[in-house]
């Protein structure tokens, strides 16, 4: 009786921590308010707001977790830390890797480096926007000229070496 009554608190809990993880992120992914106009500064903050508290929930999980198993095994710690080092390393890979803002922010310094963007992308872009060179289309900014897009892919020096 006693070990039924104690896996039932042991799930209980799982499930009632679980429910508030899951509750947060699900209140990390809400939608800006409708009378909020979409730009893409609004959705890249709010990816980044996603993946920070992704980075968070793992985090501290995973450090409790560690804390657990280390303060209960007396032999092999620094196994445990290593493997518990190696989980958390690939916990928190999975939401760098599948939202854009990691991405974006990679790319982004990587093109500053080497001198092919500005430092301040999105300040180039909103200005680019004020003065219709670009047109923004819900989050995204697209060129407003058909010519200039086809010169900057390259494809316009493609199509003028074919014909």
């Amino acid at each position: 009786m006693t070990h039924a009554l104690a896996s039932a608190l042991l799930f209980a809990s799982v499930g009632m921590v679980l429910g508030l993880v899951s509750g947060f992120l699900r209140w990390l992914q809400t939608p800006a308010p409708a009378d909020d106009s979409t730009s893409p500064r609004i959705l890249l903050r709010g990816d980044r707001r996603l993946v920070a508290g992704w980075a968070l929930m793992i985090a501290g999980g995973a450090g409790l977790v560690m804390g657990l198993i280390m303060a209960n095994s007396s032999t092999g710690r620094g196994q445990v830390a290593q493997a518990s080092v190696l989980l958390v390393v690939l916990a928190l890979w999975v939401p760098i890797a599948v939202r854009p803002w990691p991405r974006y922010v990679v790319a982004r310094s990587w093109l500053w480096l080497r001198g092919d963007l500005p430092r301040d992308l999105m300040g180039f872009l909103e200005h680019a926007h004020k003065v219709s060179a670009l047109r923004q289309v819900g989050g995204v900014y697209q060129f407003r000229h058909k010519d200039v897009q086809e010169y900057l892919s390259g494809s316009h020096a493609d199509a003028s070496t074919r014909s």
